[in-house]
C-alpha cells in the first residue's frame, strides 16, 4: 500500500502527535522525552508521542521503554524504520501519527512546557495554517567558536522577531525542521509522501533539505505557513558540531539540496528549463566564491573558516545541480 494511502486510511483520533526520529542518540532522546513528559497540557487534549528508531544500535529502546511507563505521557509508541535516512524516518512517523496536527520534535530538542498547548491552540484557531514553527534558541554544550555562532541558523536557530508572521506564499524563505508543526490534511494534499525527492541526513552523512521540501510542498499546495514567537524550544548542539570541519560538511550537504529547493520554491512543478536555470545559478555561485576567495583568504585571517565553508557550499551547489539536472525524477 503506498504511504499516502496508508496515512489517509489511518484514523485521525488524536488532537496532536509528537513525532521524534532518532539515530543512535539515546541520551539526547532521554532529555527530549523528559521535556515532553513535563508538558502542561489542557485537560481533555488527546495527544501521543511516536518515536521512530532509524536503525539505532545503542540503548534507544531502553530509553523509550522507560518513558512508555511514565504516566505523564498518555500514549507512547515505538516503531522501527529500516530504510536509512531522516526522510524515510519522517515518512514513517507521519504514517504512524494519528493526530490532526503533528509536531516534528528532533531528539536534540527541548520544548517549552507549554509547547504542545500553544501549537494546538494556534492550529485550532487558524485552520488554513498548513505548517508553522516557532522561536528556536541554541543550547550550546560548550561556548562555541565564533564561526559556529555566525552560522547558528544552519544549526537550527530560528528567530524572526517578536510578532507572529504569516510567511510569504513565494520565495526561498522557509522554516527549519526542528519544531515544525504540520497539519495532517496539508501534508496529504502537498504530495510529499508520494513525491519526495530529498533524503536528508542518512546515518553519519550530512544530507539536508528534506524539511524544506516538506515546507515548500505544503506552501505550494496553497496552505498558509506561520512563524510563532511564543512557540519556544531549545536546540542542543554538542561541541563536535561546532568545529570548522563539521560546518564544512554540513554546508556541502545544504549546497547539494539547493538546486532542487530553489526550483521548488519558485514552482510546484519544475521543468527541464528550471533545472538548467538552477545549474547556471550554481555554476555562477561557485565562480563568485572562487573569484573572491583568494583575496578574502589572504587579507583576513579571521575570516578563513567562513571562506572554507562557502567553498564547500558552492561545490555542493554545483554537484547537486548537475545531479538534479540529469535525474529523471522530481
Amino acid at each position: 500500500m503506498p504511504p499516502y494511502r496508508e496515512i489517509d486510511d489511518r484514523p485521525a483520533d488524536m488532537d496532536f502527535s509528537v513525532l521524534i526520529c532518532t539515530y543512535n542518540r539515546a541520551e539526547l532522546l532521554s532529555a527530549a522525552l523528559e521535556h515532553i513528559a513535563a508538558q502542561s497540557v489542557p485537560t481533555g487534549l488527546r495527544w501521543e508521542v511516536v518515536v521512530v528508531d532509524n536503525n539505532c544500535s545503542d540503548h534507544t529502546a531502553d530509553v523509550v521503554r522507560r518513558f512508555a511507563s511514565d504516566p505523564r505521557i498518555p500514549a507512547l509508541r515505538y516503531v522501527q524504520e529500516g530504510r536509512q535516512g531522516i526522510a524515510f524516518a519522517r515518512m514513517r512517523s507521519f504514517r504512524e501519527g494519528r493526530g490532526h496536527l503533528m509536531g516534528c520534535v528532533d531528539d536534540d530538542c527541548r520544548i517549552a512546557p507549554d509547547w504542545i498547548a500553544q501549537a494546538l491552540a494556534f492550529g485550532r484557531s487558524h485552520p488554513r495554517a498548513g505548517a508553522f514553527g516557532g522561536r528556536n534558541l541554541i543550547l550550546w554544550e560548550k561556548p562555541p567558536p565564533v564561526v559556529a555562532e555566525l552560522y547558528g541558523e544552519s544549526l537550527g536557530r530560528q528567530d524572526l522577531g517578536d510578532l507572529a508572521l504569516c510567511l510569504a506564499p513565494s520565495g526561498r524563505t522557509c522554516l527549519v525542521g526542528a519544531g515544525l508543526v504540520v497539519r495532517r490534511a496539508a501534508l496529504l494534499e502537498s504530495g510529499w509522501l508520494e513525491s519526495r525527492v530529498l533524503v536528508g541526513r542518512c546515518g553519519e552523512e550530512l544530507g539536508a533539505g528534506e524539511d524544506a521540501e516538506i515546507y515548500f510542498r505544503i506552501r505550494n499546495a496553497g496552505w498558509e505557513c506561520w512563524y510563532l514567537p511564543h512557540l519556544r524550544l531549545g536546540h542542543f548542539i554538542p561541541e563536535r558540531r561546532t568545529t570548522p570541519h563539521y560546518l564544512q560538511r554540513l554546508h556541502r550537504g545544504f549546497g547539494e539540496a539547493e538546486a532542487f529547493l530553489l526550483t521548488l520554491s519558485r514552482t510546484p512543478a519544475p521543468t527541464l528549463r528550471d533545472r538548467f536555470s538552477a545549474a547556471r545559478w550554481s555554476l555562477a555561485e561557485l565562480g563568485r566564491v572562487l573569484v573572491r576567495w583568494p583575496r578574502g583568504w589572504l587579507a583576513y585571517e579571521n575570516e578563513r573558516p567562513t571562506w572554507e565553508i562557502r567553498i564547500h557550499y558552492a561545490c555542493g551547489c554545483l554537484k547537486g545541480a548537475l545531479r538534479y539536472l540529469l535525474s529523471v525524477r522530481a
